[in-house]
């Protein structure tokens, strides 16, 4: 029969075609030199969220990874380096993704304290194939003929598999209805001021500038590093180019860089240079001096209240020193001078204003809510917001905030929204499969190269979170470190004020009690 003809002929085709691409993909693979981009050179790897990252801490040195370092050194481990590969509100599909830009062939043990901000997030497994997590220099078999038919027609890699979970997409903004909704609630006025916002760097500093930004996107740290030292060099009274060393040295835990780079950006801001100020905003608050950063920022908007960027600076790290008063203050100045520019980062600055003004002023609080949901539409962060809020402001006042936005399409959307966080029980369903399987893929990851990975836990008690970590530890036969029955026994002799900041994140105090449990799981690691 011809048509049995034509099958086997299409069978045979098939199979060599295969065959070719597999016997071409290995001899490309075997004359072409891999082209791993260098990698963190730090033994120790602190991935996580926030309270990695050290929000609440007043300096990037009372962070726990960094107190973590101090703690190993005095213990005997001459030189030993800790990164802080923390990241506020990131959840561990963020985390997973960013793990081959921070481990390298120094790396010996990764810390994880991951999980809180997954439980609102509820981040779409991500498939293992997504991820550049095999080593390059490897050769990888895989169907290449499936492959070469995406390019051909234009579908992305790997489409025609199947997805594990479908995620939750974000709607679609209405910005106008967010805006005028925001002016309804007078948190915006017609007659508002315009910003004044700083000129760019020059436009052959600013293409290298975009280049270091280029290779710190693809995890090439070092280089990226190396070419911040090569522009600075070349232009040592540039704000510019000493802030991108500062914040590369930073990165790259080279403290002596960092030192220098700043040094010399607070020279060049002593006599109130708007540039050289603003450039030293960005570093300070970008290496976590947020004390400092705080300090700069608040003499800023007295000599230039018009500026929008110190405003948001303020605001930034009022929230992370845990000066609500401020903080309510400057995110409120910020939103009145830019709030129509980018309305995206209009909805972050009003989710984290909702929080300070939640327990004073429920009404502003909830309108603020739904004003960056409509910005943005952001069903994940609206969830975040709401359930941060729900203690203090009730569902009524969401409603009466919700009857002011006039248009119908956009109060009916964002009515949905808000009412499905509100009624939102944290089901573990929704978010916890997606955990464990990042959290194993991270210590998987690191178990094939030899890295040794502890599971910490936070300093707050969750039975939920904590069941997981705690399984996940076990699976992976690393060590689990429950932080919270440690700060359970300090705050019978302790206030909870000298071990947390008013919005929960831990403070300097803290901090230590953190990177004290997980020095003590961490050096007989690197003893071995």
């Amino acid at each position: 029969m011809p048509w049995r003809k034509l099958a086997f002929a299409l069978a045979v085709f098939a199979v060599s075609l295969e065959g070719a691409l597999q016997a071409i993909a290995l001899v490309v693979h075997a004359t072409r030199p891999a082209t791993t981009p260098a990698r963190g050179s730090a033994q120790v790897v602190c991935m996580g969220d926030s309270f990695t990252y050290g929000i609440g801490a007043s300096t990037a040195d009372a962070s726990y990874p960094a107190q973590l370092q101090a703690l190993l050194r005095a213990r005997g481990h001459d030189g030993l380096t800790v990164a802080n590969g923390g990241w506020p509100g990131q959840d561990s599909a963020f985390m997973l993704r960013r793990l081959p830009a921070w481990i390298g062939p120094e790396t010996r043990v990764v810390c994880m304290l991951m999980a809180v901000n997954d439980t609102w997030s509820r981040p779409t497994t991500v498939p293992a194939d997504a991820l550049p997590l095999a080593d390059a220099g490897r050769f990888t078999w895989r169907w290449r003929t499936g492959r070469l038919l995406a390019i051909a027609t234009r579908f992305a890699a790997n489409s025609w598999l199947p997805e594990e979970q479908a995620g939750e997409a974000a709607a679609a903004p209405l910005p106008a209805a967010g805006i005028d909704l925001l002016l309804r609630l007078d948190v915006l006025r017609a007659d508002d001021p315009l910003p004044e916002i700083g000129p760019p760097p020059p436009s052959p500093l600013h293409e290298r500038l975009l280049a270091v930004d280029r290779l710190r996107a693809t995890g090439d740290g070092t280089a990226a590093l190396a070419l911040a030292r090569e522009l600075a060099a070349g232009a040592p009274d540039s704000p510019y180019a000493l802030e991108k060393l500062a914040t590369l040295a930073h990165l790259q835990g080279d403290a002596e860089a960092r030192a220098g780079a700043l040094a010399r950006m607070r020279a060049l801001a002593a006599d109130d240079d708007p540039i050289a100020t603003e450039c030293l905003l960005v570093a300070l608050t970008t290496t976590n001096a947020s004390k400092e950063a705080f300090a700069v920022a608040r003499r800023r908007v007295e000599r230039a209240p018009q500026s929008l960027f110190a405003w948001k600076a303020l605001q930034e790290n009022a929230f992370v020193v845990g000066d609500w008063a401020v903080f309510t203050r400057a995110a409120a100045m910020a939103l009145r001078l830019g709030g129509r520019l980018h309305p995206p980062a209009t909805a972050v600055v009003l989710r984290t204003y909702a929080r300070a003004l939640a327990a004073g002023q429920p009404e502003l609080a909830a309108g603020a809510v739904a004003a960056a949901h409509l910005l943005d539409g952001d069903l994940a962060a609206t969830r975040s917001a709401v359930l941060a809020t729900r203690a203090d402001v009730p569902w009524p006042a969401f409603e009466r905030a919700l009857a002011e936005i006039a248009d119908p399409r956009a109060r009916d959307r964002a009515t949905a929204a808000l009412r499905a966080c509100w009624h939102d029980d944290g089901d573990e369903a929704l978010w916890g499969a997606a955990l464990r399987a990042h959290m194993l893929a991270i210590g998987r990851h690191c178990a094939d190269r030899g890295i040794r990975v502890v599971v910490v836990g936070y300093p707050f008690a969750n039975p939920a979170l904590e069941r997981i970590q705690s399984e996940v530890a076990a699976a992976l036969g690393a060590r689990f470190v429950p932080t919270q029955p440690r700060f359970a026994r300090e705050l019978t002799t302790h206030a909870r004020e000298a071990l947390f900041v008013r919005d929960g994140h831990c403070s300097d105090a803290g901090y230590a009690l953190v990177a004290a449990e997980v020095a003590a799981a961490v050096a007989p690691l690197l003893a071995r």
